[in-house]
């Protein structure tokens, strides 16, 4: 290896490292409220820690002769990349899951392909030591490509594509953003894989995906400790910190108004119909507040069976307006007999008073007053 490509490849190691050191340690930072964002963290965390250990390796490999690393750590070093470079993939796809909410049973024949086509990268590797197929090195100890080194990297992109068509099978349980983030994240490393096929000796590869992850970051991980993970609104954690926000810039001439909402009869649905039922009763009870709103409302799951809904208007008519249009759409749907289950919702709305100078719990509680207020109506039962 020549010296500018030597160093070109140390700084390239170093930046990266650092990258996915200061995603780690954020990620671990992290607060999962939920079992789901737990296991996402895991599997991120998983995909990170690889990486790093991917480029350590992939630098040792470039180490070649007169550079003080020991022939067996280079050999070696190059076997371990070959072996394990697939497998990050695979995590990958299992991180994708977690995200997308995509439960094992409807992945099980991606999960037998990409675990397939390891094995198939496992075989042609423990072979090469003999057959050069992947590599081999010359009478100078120096590495070269075998006239299989393509597997690998075919290995990779096949189990890539399966993760990308997994993933857009099941697109409506992300956001538009999270999904283009997600669906994305396999160019970067590929264009950077291209260019390291092309002009052998830097390791572009391995060290766009520390780059890449840096985005899923940004636009998936960390944005979806914020989100619910069954129906994709905004969570507990995100509406007080907006709610709280509401509050510090109200004043005279501004202010907003808040609705939280009950979903009625929710246990007979999961005693009824079981509890996919119940999730996907909660899905379409998310569903309509969407279509009920303007897309500058604020809508999370409060808890359980209860959402909130924050308006950015602070006119009681307005406030009754919005009740009145959720109500009509609940009837709208029940009345199309979509479900053996029909929603109903009881309803609390209040505009928020400054002179009141109530925090976060005081106005929630107000509203939940209100809500309950009507759930005990006679006028509640029919769907509030």
């Amino acid at each position: 290896m020549s010296e500018p490509a030597f160093f070109m490849n140390l700084g390239l190691c170093i930046s990266s490292l650092t990258l996915l050191g200061f995603l780690a340690v954020a990620a671990v930072g992290q607060e999962a409220e939920a079992e789901a964002s737990a296991r996402g963290k895991q599997c991120f965390l998983a995909v990170v820690l690889l990486t790093a250990l991917l480029i350590l390796t992939d630098a040792v490999s470039r180490c070649g002769a007169g550079t003080g690393v020991s022939v067996f750590w280079y050999r070696a070093s190059n076997f371990l990349l070959f072996f394990f470079n697939p497998l990050l993939s695979v995590l990958w796809f299992t991180y994708v899951c977690e995200k997308a909410g995509i439960n094992r049973g409807s992945a099980v024949g991606i999960r037998a392909a990409q675990w397939a086509a390891m094995g198939f990268n496992a075989v042609f590797t423990l072979a090469t030591p003999f057959t050069g197929w992947l590599y081999s090195f010359d009478a100078s100890g120096e590495y070269r490509r075998g006239p299989l080194f393509w597997v690998t990297s075919l290995t990779i992109l096949c189990i890539a594509v399966l993760t990308e068509v997994c993933l857009a099978l099941h697109r409506e349980y992300l956001e538009r953003q999270q999904f283009w983030a997600l669906m994305l994240f396999p160019l970067i490393p590929l264009v950077g894989s291209a260019v390291q096929v092309r002009f052998y000796g830097i390791a572009w590869g391995l060290d766009s995906t520390a780059f890449a992850l840096l985005i899923v970051f940004v636009y998936v991980q960390n944005r979806n400790m914020d989100i619910d993970y069954l129906t994709g609104l905004s969570n507990r954690r995100k509406l007080d910190s907006r709610m709280k926000k509401e509050i510090a810039f109200s004043g005279p001439g501004r202010t907003f108004s808040a609705i939280l909402l009950d979903l009625d009869h929710f246990k007979d649905i999961n005693d009824r119909f079981g509890h996919s039922r119940g999730d996907e009763a909660l899905q379409e009870a998310a569903s309509l507040l969407r279509q009920s709103l303007r897309a500058d409302a604020f809508i999370a799951r409060y808890g359980g069976d209860e959402f909130c809904v924050i308006l950015n208007n602070g006119e009681e008519k307005t406030l009754e307006r919005v009740m009145h249009r959720i109500a009509r759409n609940v009837e709208d749907f029940n009345a199309g007999q979509k479900r053996p289950y029909r929603i109903r919702f009881s309803m609390g709305g209040c505009v928020y008073d400054p002179s009141s100078r109530m925090g976060v719990r005081e106005f929630q509680a107000l509203i939940d007053g209100q809500m309950y207020s009507d759930k005990r109506a006679p006028s509640g039962e029919s769907g509030g």
